[in-house]
């Protein structure tokens, strides 16, 4: 399994906007449940940092989360949207359990 964190800073007047893209990236991942796919975001206690974590179990799982139309929508304007642009780090996961279960 390969993962992907990436971590930025958004401008507060953007806050609701993104809030919302990102609702609209989740509820589509519920709406289709793609196989292979664990995505999370974090908002930090500062209220503009956030952090998503992505889990993919193959290639195509990645392919299938990142092409979605909301979150093509959501990366459309991310620099514009940002005080300090996403930095993505990519992961091999060596142990996970329960990550983000309901």
């Amino acid at each position: 399994m390969n993962a992907v964190i990436v971590r930025y800073e958004l401008d507060p007047d953007r806050l609701e906007e993104h809030l919302e893209l990102i609702r609209q990236v989740f509820d589509h991942l519920r709406a289709t449940t793609p196989d292979g796919v664990h995505y999370g975001v974090m908002r930090s206690v500062d209220g503009t940092s956030f952090t998503h974590i992505g889990v993919y179990e193959d290639d195509d799982a990645r392919g299938v989360a990142g092409g979605s139309a909301p979150f093509q929508a959501f990366v459309a304007e991310i620099a514009d949207r940002c005080k300090v642009p996403p930095v993505a780090i990519e992961q091999t996961v060596v142990e996970g359990f329960a990550i983000f279960a309901n």
